[in-house]
C-alpha cells in the first residue's frame, strides 16, 4: 500500500519488519513528509511553497521565525528531501552541524534586517 511505502521511505529502520509490526512501531516526521511533498510537487507556485514551509515551523503564528524554528525548517527540509531521493541517513549532516548552519543563517538574516 502507499502508506507502507511512505513508512519505508521515511522510517527505514522498520522496513524489514512484518507489516503489522511496522504499522505500530514506525515513526514518521510529518514535517519531513510535508516539506518533501511540497518541494517536489510542480502544482504549487514557488511563493506558496515558501509560505507553506514557513507556516509549518512558525508554531506561534508570529509571522517570524526564531533560531529554533529556522533549525526545524532546515532539518525537515533537508531530511525530507534526502529520504525521498534515497540518501542514506549516515550521509546527512548531524543535528549539531545543522544547528550551526541555522545559527549562522539566523545571524546573517538578522544583519540584513537591522
Amino acid at each position: 500500500s502507499s502508506l507502507i511505502s511512505l513508512i519505508k521511505l521515511f522510517d527505514p529502520s522498520v522496513a524489514k519488519q512484518p507489516k503489522d509490526k511496522m504499522m505500530t512501531s514506525a515513526k514518521v516526521s510529518m514535517l519531513e513528509v510535508f516539506a518533501a511533498g511540497i518541494m517536489i510537487t510542480k502544482l504549487v507556485p514557488k511563493v506558496i511553497k515558501v509560505r507553506f514551509l514557513l507556516g509549518l515551523v512558525d508554531i506561534n503564528d508570529s509571522g517570524y521565525l526564531d533560531e529554533k524554528q529556522l533549525m526545524m525548517l532546515l532539518w525537515g527540509f533537508t531530511t525530507g528531501l534526502a529520504r525521498v531521493h534515497g540518501v542514506e541517513e549516515k550521509a546527512l549532516p548531524s543535528k549539531n552541524a545543522m544547528r550551526q548552519v541555522a545559527q549562522r543563517l539566523y545571524e546573517r538574516i538578522g544583519k540584513l534586517v537591522d
